[in-house]
């Protein structure tokens, strides 16, 4: 099961958790790590102090590295002065043109990786200097920068840039998903959705047990989650703010109903109003399920709370077992 990206990253399986927002703490990235995966950790918005403290709290926790990941919609200068004082294995950018970024993160030791949503995008990716890049089809949960399948996406985006290694994600959730991926050509898998259910995930019960209920109609991909990110789609689970907006026939930014509701508070006190692109953690009170509950197609074979070693042990059993039936 070990893959050529496998040795390059010194990890013993083709399995990196995604950066799933707040969700992914540096208790889950690190389990992930000791695990035999790569865990990586969501940094945007947690500015320099912030991201500083995280890495350090992930570091006290793991020896094995992890994944760095921000985003290029937005200021991310505290947040990458931190990141490569002590680089991880992987910068992981996302949604955004990375060359600006390349030749700092290379001279701090670490690896590019770059997330995209077609062939073309795949391409520069690499013309720029991406070392990794992931492929993510349409599929997937949270915001999904294209528009095409997984199965579609993978494989072409594999003959277009080899030997560049490409990781597979979008709706892959079991063993059984990272196999198809590696037949595909990929030679990892970027498994978000099945982490919200990690025992070490920091995310809050409601919005986890709506997770291991769904099934894949109940996930919904618009840009109507679009406070504080205008423009980005995603993914998430149908709710009441979505049921509403549609029963009111779908109106634009500006006229939606409950526009301005604060819905829940963060911990330092900060509103949370009912449209606006946040992630649930552990520590948010408020009407939780109003929120965007991002999750992907893959959520219904997200049916168990389990530790994140144990995620890891069941997805390679089933690759295994996948392969070895063929």
């Amino acid at each position: 099961m070990k893959t050529e990206l496998c040795r390059k990253l010194g990890i013993e399986y083709p399995i990196l958790q995604a950066a799933i927002g707040g969700i992914s703490c540096p208790e889950l990235a690190a389990a992930v790590s000791n695990a035999g995966g790569l865990g990586s950790i969501a940094f945007t918005g947690w500015g320099y102090e912030g991201t500083k403290e995280r890495l350090s709290q992930v570091s006290q926790l793991t020896a094995n590295g992890i994944v760095a990941n921000v985003l290029l919609s937005f200021d991310i200068t505290g947040e990458l002065d931190a990141i490569l004082e002590q680089p991880p294995k992987v910068v992981s950018f996302f949604w955004g043109d990375i060359s600006p970024y390349v030749a700092r993160v290379h001279e701090s030791g670490a690896l590019v990786m770059a997330t995209v949503g077609s062939v073309d995008e795949a391409k520069q990716a690499v013309e720029n200097g991406a070392d990794i890049i992931v492929a993510q089809g349409w599929e997937a949960g949270g915001h999904v920068r294209g528009t095409i399948s997984t199965m579609a996406l993978v494989p072409a985006v594999v003959d277009a840039i080899d030997p560049v290694p490409v990781v597979a994600a979008g709706g892959i959730t079991d063993g059984r998903g990272l196999a198809a991926a590696l037949c595909l050509g990929a030679q990892a898998v970027w498994a978000g959705t099945r982490f919200l259910a990690a025992r070490e995930a920091d995310i809050h019960p409601a919005y986890r047990a709506r997770v291991l209920s769904a099934v894949a109609s109940d996930t919904f991909y618009s840009s109507l989650f679009d406070g504080g990110w205008p423009d980005a789609p995603g993914r998430v689970l149908r709710n009441a703010t979505i049921a509403n907006w549609e029963e009111a026939g779908s109106p634009p930014t500006g006229d939606r109903p409950g526009e301005g509701d604060i819905i829940a508070r963060d911990v330092d006190g900060s509103e949370i109003h009912r449209y606006d692109a946040v992630t649930m953690r552990s520590t948010i009170k408020g009407d939780i399920t109003a929120a965007p509950l991002w999750a992907g197609q893959g959520v219904g074979l997200a049916k168990e709370i389990k530790p994140a070693s144990d995620i890891i042990q069941e997805m390679i059993a089933e690759a295994h077992s996948s392969l070895s039936t063929m």
